[in-house]
């Protein structure tokens, strides 16, 4: 990871050139969507393209800490206009974190150790939570990450899970750099020294309306497959099949809907897609840990916007 001792203040930070693109971790998973609108077989081999969920995890940390850095350096930094200028760095690297770790919440899990993982996560969420006296966001949090479940109880109850996810954990997130290559797939990791590219992340208009319209059709296809498997006649092979597909759509329709929730409205037609979004997910009879992602993703993304404004009426008063 970089070295943050030797720059005292943002102005020391170094601009690195890199003519790539950032993706988030909710939208490397949007992106494996079948082509065309998908039949079972194309949703089924959804889930053999998602990323492990260890790495996810280690990405969401890596920004963390990049997150602390850039408020480490901030704080000392006497210009307030160079840190307005450079708050978008900011807010791209929380975005980050949050994409990856709300991914980290509807990911599937392989083993103990990714149990722990995901039990982890949700701990830290909470008790950031609870710092900021946020009760029912701390709740909806422990739902979504399953902190109430007897499998996830158990992996953090478990000196052995705990061993083995903290020690990989680490070691994965200490491993990570930034990457010189482009791919336009696949998310990655980005310090501050990619202020510009940050900047260009978060600046981009994101169309919610397609995303909204991406979630409806992954809704009808988990359904449709839902209803399918309703039939006592279909094979064993068909039933699997069937069974990979339904958890592939409803991931995709998470992992859109997360995105939804996190970004921040730039229009009255954003602001209506967020509103559809958001009630589109209460009004459907889907399990209570699926609701509380999507519901922890939009609590995030208005404190994310509520934080930000906060933090510009302070520096705009410091200049003053």
């Amino acid at each position: 990871m970089t070295d943050t001792k030797t720059k005292s203040s943002l102005a020391d930070v170094k601009a690195e050139v890199w003519n790539g693109a950032v993706v988030d971790e909710l939208d490397a998973i949007a992106q494996q969507r079948p082509w065309g609108d998908g039949d079972a077989e194309g949703y089924s081999r959804v889930l053999q393209g998602l990323p492990s969920l260890l790495d996810v995890a280690a990405r969401a940390r890596y920004h963390a800490c990049q997150v602390e850095r850039f408020l480490d350096l901030a704080s000392r930094t006497q210009d307030h206009g160079l840190i307005q200028g450079r708050l978008q760095w900011l807010v791209a690297l929380t975005m980050l974190n949050h994409a990856a770790t709300l991914a980290v919440a509807l990911l599937p899990t392989s083993d103990t150790v990714d149990d722990w993982i995901r039990g982890d996560a949700g701990e830290s969420v909470v008790e950031a939570a609870k710092r900021h006296q946020k009760t029912a966001t701390a709740e909806l949090a422990r739902s979504a990450f399953g902190l109430d479940t007897p499998t996830v109880n158990a992996a953090l109850a478990s000196p052995r899970a705990f061993i083995a996810g903290a020690d990989r954990l680490l070691a994965v997130t200490n491993a990570l750099a930034p990457s010189r290559d482009s791919d336009d797939y696949a998310a990655g990791v980005h310090g501050l020294e990619r202020g510009k590219t940050l900047t260009d992340y978060v600046s981009d208009h994101l169309d919610l309306e397609y995303r909204l319209d991406s979630v409806r059709l992954h809704l009808r296809r988990a359904d449709n497959f839902a209803a399918e498997l309703e039939d006592g006649e279909i094979s064993p092979d068909q039933r699997d099949r069937l069974g990979r597909a339904q958890a592939g759509a409803m991931i995709l329709a998470l992992a859109d809907l997360g995105r939804i929730g996190l970004w921040p409205a730039r229009d009255p037609g954003d602001h209506r897609v967020k509103a559809e979004a958001r009630e589109l997910m209460r009004a459907r009879q889907y399990p209570d840990r699926q609701k509380a992602i999507v519901e922890l993703a939009f609590v995030i993304g208005q404190q994310m916007e509520a934080g930000l404004g906060t933090l510009r009426a302070r520096l705009s008063k410091a200049e003053v």
